[in-house]
């Protein structure tokens, strides 16, 4: 008498805590370091020197291995202080934390999403696009995507840190980017963006995204992103090729700042 329960004939909305596809695929492979050189303890410092502003007083602290194999560094910057890891091979930022000290006035927010898309193209991150943005207890969280060929890479997010008040990145992950980042054979299309906007009953709002999205922990699909409000906002994923609903989600606002769910 229970079967009817035990499997419903409707989908849940996954939860994701930090913007779409933030838990993105995670190989333990870097796809992002295949072919880069290893970079040494002096090399990993005169590159940090050229990816933080005003970073000075860089010093070596070890090497640790892990999923990743990292140089960490400490560091002073204007007034604070920060501590940064490279990967050893490839000398990328993968990650870096940063106190100000003291914090200026408040900034409107879209400069603090040009720090954040700033602070990654210095770091060699090259041009990402802004796919999320929330804030929380002072903090500006902003997760950054690459753009191949018009298509959004929400595997290789890079997500970065900003002071609210003074509008100063204060962080940067880039774990997802250096698993998964790699030269991708993308398929074409076969969808328009209206006809994946047709596939969709709520209301939508803007125009239909073309992005990379991971599933099933295992794979990546082309899909159209289609944000829509209907008591709410939803985000709307339409496979580009077959014209299936691969996944949706659901934003809301808490404690923790905006979320989906």
């Amino acid at each position: 008498s229970f079967d009817s329960f035990a499997e419903p004939d409707f989908d849940y909305p996954s939860m994701i805590y930090d913007g779409p596809f933030s838990d993105a695929l995670e190989d333990r492979e870097c796809k992002a370091l295949r072919g880069l050189p290893a970079v040494s303890a002096e090399e990993g410092a005169a590159k940090l020197a050229g990816m933080i502003r005003g970073a000075e007083n860089i010093k070596f602290r070890e090497r640790t291995e892990s999923d990743i194999v990292t140089l960490s560094y400490t560091f002073d910057r204007e007034g604070g202080s920060g501590f940064a890891q490279l990967t050893e091979q490839g000398g990328l930022l993968a990650l870096c934390d940063i106190s100000l000290g003291e914090t200026a006035a408040d900034g409107g927010m879209p400069e603090h999403l040009r720090a954040a898309v700033g602070f990654a193209k210095q770091a060699g991150y090259g041009d990402t696009r802004v796919v999320w943005c929330s804030v929380s207890h002072g903090t500006v969280y902003v997760n950054l995507a690459p753009v191949s060929d018009g298509v959004v890479l929400y595997p290789d997010l890079i997500k970065v840190k900003v002071d609210a008040a003074s509008g100063e990145v204060t962080g940067l992950d880039a774990a997802h980017y250096i698993f998964n980042h790699t030269a991708r054979d993308l398929p074409a299309p076969v969808l328009t963006a209206e006809q994946a906007a047709g596939k969709v009953t709520l209301p939508a709002v803007g125009s239909p995204m073309l992005c990379l999205i991971p599933q099933d922990e295992t794979r990546e699909v082309l899909a159209y992103e289609i944000e829509c409000a209907s008591d709410g906002t939803y985000f709307v994923y339409i496979d580009a090729v077959t014209g299936e609903e691969t996944d949706i989600l659901y934003v809301v606002d808490g404690e923790q700042g905006r979320v989906t769910v």
